[in-house]
């Protein structure tokens, strides 16, 4: 199953029922480096890094 998600596009691997999806490495800002009450993070890192199917040994399938 695919869908959109709120860090962008997911899926959920057969398989295992796992769910594929991007991370973010965030590094908090001081208040002072705020532009709003929202701008509290930069994104340091982005990507994804899950096993194989075959690497999980999942029973499952």
């Amino acid at each position: 199953m695919k869908y959109s998600g709120l860090t962008g596009p997911e899926e959920i691997r057969a398989g295992d029922h796992q769910v594929l999806k991007n991370y973010y490495l965030l590094k908090g800002k001081p208040k002072s480096k705020m532009k709003d009450k929202d701008d509290y993070a930069d994104i340091v890192s982005s990507g994804q890094s899950f096993l194989l199917l075959y690497q999980t040994q999942c029973k499952m399938a």
